[in-house]
């Protein structure tokens, strides 16, 4: 495939005033060869999913994802610690494992029962040393999820082609950012996964109308992920501020491609793959890891899916600095 370079005012030259190149000297929109059948490469939807594709071998997305996946599961476990120091605070510890059950519908069930065990164990500990270990577990979790928003910044100025250069600070800052964001999201996670059903338990309101709240927060739980991923988009890379309707094909895209290749990825763990057989004791947290990664990866590729689609070729937005 074959590339054309270009300056940030989307020229081959500088225009009436100088603009920020936002591409490293990089390569913007990709065309495409001409095996690819005519009605793909005029269709902007075929042809822009093309090049996303190409795009994301380029520029190596799946290591980046690798290293967002990395930090991620570093954060995994000093963050259950501090979860059920959170939820004894209203309700009981031990109760917590059960609660979180739906979650295992949403990922493998080796990963998910490494989090499941340690929810057991951390939640039996004594109250003493439970408090006491979770205020390191938490700023733990916040350094390591701090480590893993940078990456994912880092990630999403790859994917838009974007040179980041809001400075140590400002960037370190934005990190911090999406870290309580992601504490947010997993709240709010938490309430429509975990708190829903304890509510529906302890209240009656007929089959019918438990059914509807079931199937109403997981259509919710969905529909937080697509705007997560729409907030990541909007502020992770350094780049103007663009409509809110250019950001909604990669996070709707992304969205429904996690949930089809997670379940996938489930039922290939499930059924055909065994990783205990490979990796003996640790195949539980290989499954868990490549999950993360595949879902990192994904988001990426999302991001990769809206540069494509945007008017604009991939990195040659307008700045007004």
């Amino acid at each position: 495939m074959q590339c054309r370079l270009a300056t940030a005012d989307g020229n081959s030259s500088g225009g009436r005033r100088a603009r920020r190149p936002s591409l490293r000297g990089a390569c913007l929109r990709l065309t495409l060869p001409d095996w690819i059948p005519a009605p793909l490469r005029h269709n902007r939807y075929a042809a822009s999913l093309l090049r996303a594709v190409a795009d994301v071998a380029n520029d190596n997305l799946s290591f980046v994802s690798g290293g967002v996946a990395f930090f991620g599961f570093l954060a995994i476990f000093p963050a259950i610690g501090a979860a059920v120091m959170i939820w004894g605070l209203f309700a009981e510890p031990d109760a917590i494992a059960t609660q979180l059950a739906p979650l295992s519908r949403a990922m493998p069930a080796e990963a998910y029962e490494i989090l499941r065990e340690q929810l057991v164990e951390v939640a039996g500990a004594p109250s003493g040393g439970l408090t006491a270990g979770a205020i390191f577990a938490l700023l733990f979790s916040l350094w390591s999820a701090t480590k893993g928003a940078r990456a994912l910044i880092a990630a999403m100025n790859i994917a838009y082609a974007a040179s980041d250069e809001r400075g140590f600070i400002k960037q370190n800052l934005l990190a911090v950012g999406f870290t309580m964001g992601g504490i947010v999201y997993g709240l709010l996670s938490l309430v429509l996964i975990g708190a829903i059903p304890a509510v529906l338990n302890a209240i009656e309101l007929g089959a019918w109308t438990e059914a509807l709240i079931q199937a109403g927060r997981w259509i919710l739980a969905i529909a937080l992920f697509a705007g997560a991923l729409s907030a990541i988009y909007r502020w992770a890379p350094h780049r103007p501020d663009v409509p809110v309707r250019w950001l909604a094909p990669g996070a709707i895209g992304a969205t429904v491609l996690w949930v089809l290749a997670s379940t996938a990825f489930s039922l290939y763990a499930a059924n055909f793959a065994n990783y205990n057989a490979t990796f003996g004791a640790i195949g539980s947290v290989i499954v868990l890891m490549m999950w993360m990664w595949l879902s990192a990866f994904i988001v990426c590729f999302g991001a990769v899916l809206n540069a494509e689609l945007e008017p604009t070729d991939r990195g040659a937005h307008e700045w007004t600095d």
